[in-house]
Formats: C-alpha cells, sequence, structure tokens
C-alpha cells in the first residue's frame, strides 16, 4: 500500500489551519499575517488518534529541524505561498523543496513506522 503523504499532510493541514497560534504558536515571524481563515473545511480521512499522532510527529520535527518545521506549517497548515515562506524565511526555492521533501519523508516514516489507521 502506498501513502500519499503530501495528501495525507494536506488533511492533517485542515484539522492543524485552526489551532495556528494555540497549539502551535511558533510560525515563522510574518507567516500568522498571511494565514487565512479557515474556510473550505473537507472531510478528513485521517483518524483522531492519527491526527494527534501526526501533530507529535511534527512536534518532534520542530525540535529535530526548526526550518523544515516551519516550511511544513506554512505549507499545509496555514497554506501560505511557496514564495511568503522563502521570504519570511530567507531561503532559496531550491532550499525550500528540499527541506520540504525531508519533513515530508520524517512524518512518512512515523506513519509506516507507527501504521497508523487511515478512515477511507
Amino acid at each position: 500500500m502506498q501513502i500519499d503523504i503530501k495528501g495525507l499532510l494536506r488533511f492533517w493541514g485542515y484539522s492543524a489551519n485552526g489551532r495556528l497560534g494555540t497549539e502551535f504558536p511558533c510560525v515563522a515571524a510574518g507567516m500568522k499575517q498571511a494565514v487565512k481563515s479557515s474556510e473550505g473545511y473537507r472531510v478528513l480521512r485521517l483518524s483522531d488518534e492519527s491526527i494527534f499522532e501526526i501533530d507529535r510527529c511534527i512536534k518532534q520535527l520542530k525540535e529535530q529541524d526548526l526550518q523544515q518545521y516551519e516550511i511544513l506549517l506554512g505549507r499545509y497548515a496555514a497554506r501560505v505561498s511557496d514564495k511568503q515562506i522563502e521570504q519570511v524565511l530567507g531561503i532559496s526555492h531550491a532550499t525550500l523543496l528540499r527541506d520540504l521533501a525531508q519533513a515530508e519523508q520524517f512524518v512518512l516514516g512515523v506513519v509506516v513506522a507507527l501504521k497508523l489507521s487511515l478512515v477511507c
């Protein structure tokens, strides 16, 4: 079974979006202004337990690599553009793509290792 990590993180981001500034207070300076309202909710394909596990994984990523954490939050939870993330963090597009791919693989590793339940 192949897991669509981008889709999974997108669904996680819909749940995390409403909690930006509370549970995830360390969004890079400037990104909070770029955060859109929580409109266009979609049905999540993750169990509540799986969402909490991904939350824990992403908090662990914050301890390991703050930049990857902020890129992941910017892309999936805050849903800001790549250009805005690059400007706020002062990084190149290549660095953004590299760090995003590494962060996605970090989360994928946790999903596979914990065999998180995906709700279809």
